[in-house]
């Protein structure tokens, strides 16, 4: 059986495992806990999504709704959005998908179901390659022999793990906009 490393435990990562044939799969996360970028923070009684509020209901991945609601991990919403406020641009009515308990419980509830295991808090340094074979390496530890190894990371951390495998001189670097959240916790309705 095909051993397979996978670094991340974001929604990509996840659905990656999800879609392979039964091997020997072990997820790599340097959090302490699965989701990626998407977390949900609690303070009193307010909790705050961020990394991604919602998913939208037509995001175009078959069978990925079906499958989170199978497992209870999401509800659905309706709500009034404006993509661009500064702009002007129209409110929209759209209904999207949001965590059960948080977003965060999307990668949480799912990354349960999969049941492979997860090293975590473990910030992969370094991949090595001998003899058709591939180690990761942390600070401390050294994890391996992997026959793959899947990187379901941001671009700039995949690219410092791969560039000994991989020419990036006709790849170019995706650009992307900052995002920015406030949190803010009123004691009262607003409007």
């Amino acid at each position: 059986m095909k051993k397979i490393a996978v670094i991340g435990t974001g929604l990509s990562a996840l659905s990656l495992a999800h879609h392979l044939p039964s091997l020997d799969i072990t997820f790599f996360e340097k959090s302490w806990r699965p989701g990626g970028r998407i977390s949900t923070r609690r303070h009193e009684d307010y909790a705050f999504d961020h990394g991604a509020h919602y998913i939208k209901e037509d995001h175009g991945v078959i069978g990925f709704n079906e499958y989170l609601e199978k497992i209870g991990a999401t509800k659905n919403l309706n709500g009034a959005f404006c993509s661009n406020i500064q702009n002007q641009s129209p409110i929209e009515e759209k209904r999207i998908i949001v965590g059960q308990k948080g977003i965060e419980s999307i990668p949480l509830e799912f990354h349960k179901k999969l049941r492979y295991p997860t090293e975590f808090s473990s910030h992969i340094k370094k991949i090595d390659s001998r003899n058709h074979e591939y180690f990761l390496l942390t600070d401390e530890k050294e994890f391996g022999p992997y026959d793959f190894i899947f990187t379901c990371i941001p671009f700039e951390q995949s690219k410092n793990l791969l560039e000994d495998f991989i020419d990036y001189k006709n790849i170019p670097t995706p650009n992307f906009d900052s995002i920015w959240t406030i949190m803010l916790a009123f004691d009262k309705r607003l409007g």
